[in-house]
């Protein structure tokens, strides 16, 4: 290949009834028995023997645009989750609540989602994956051993529940026939896959080196894509493809 130099290596005599065996044993038809054959690698810079080097010219590795001088991690969390895209998620959300109530004929009191509610139960969501609890209401318990009184704090635990009933991303009203050829299975989230995507490419350039693998997002809920795999340390979940930068995995 151009540009890369090696020793020069005899490979032996090459014997062989019908065709050439050399040591490292290679075969071939239609050579002649018995024949001496001597086999060496030389060093070559001729481009036309092989592909010519690929050079890297993408944009310098790193964060970009609006990412480039946010430190707090708030701010980081408001390039994926833009105000644009909470406002969807309320609107969505109330829509999805009144419909269900309307469907229902449920009277009881119901206070539309606000985007400080919204914002305040998906911060929870996150400190839930840091502290582990037995159940969801143990986060709200006032038992001296297990009082975690930051959540109480930040909402209630009834409150918590009536987002987590009503939380919703389309409307329900649009949703695609399943006869449709081109039934997309995830259209209930599909807004903010796209969302991610989208904003995954337009604050970061990777390095040259990519890595694309398979991925397990872990879970046990109904579905019909679900997959259990019981060599893998996630053995239920979903797998997707996934394009991560090899030097600092930032998924893109």
């Amino acid at each position: 290949m151009s540009g890369r130099r090696s020793r020069s290596v005899r490979r032996g005599r090459a014997r062989g009834r019908g065709g050439a065996r050399g040591r490292g044993g290679a075969r071939g038809k239609g050579g002649a028995g018995g024949s001496s054959t001597e086999w060496e690698w030389n060093e070559s810079k001729d481009s036309s023997n092989g592909p010519a080097p690929v050079t890297f010219s993408g944009d310098i590795p790193g964060p970009k645009g609006e990412a480039v001088d946010v430190r707090d991690p708030f701010k980081c969390y408001e390039l994926f989750f833009t105000s644009g895209f909470i406002d969807m998620l309320v609107t969505q959300s109330n829509l999805y609540a009144d419909q269900q109530r309307a469907a229902k004929g449920d009277t009881s009191i119901w206070i539309p989602i606000t985007k400080e509610e919204l914002l305040a139960f998906l911060g929870v969501n996150i400190a839930m994956g840091v502290i582990s609890l037995h159940s969801l209401d143990d986060y709200w318990s006032t038992d001296p051993i297990t009082s975690h009184p930051w959540f109480r704090c930040v909402l209630s635990r009834n409150r918590f529940r009536q987002i987590l009933r009503y939380l919703h991303i389309v409307d329900n009203s649009t949703a695609p026939q399943r006869s449709d050829p081109n039934y997309d299975k995830l259209w209930k989230v599909r807004p903010l896959l796209d969302q991610f995507a989208k904003r995954s490419l337009e604050l970061y350039s990777p390095h040259r080196q990519l890595s694309v693998d398979e991925s397990m997002i872990g879970t046990k809920c109904r579905l019909s894509f679900i997959q259990y795999m019981p060599k893998k340390t996630v053995k239920w979940g979903i797998k997707v493809w996934m394009c991560a930068d090899s030097v600092n995995g930032y998924v893109i």
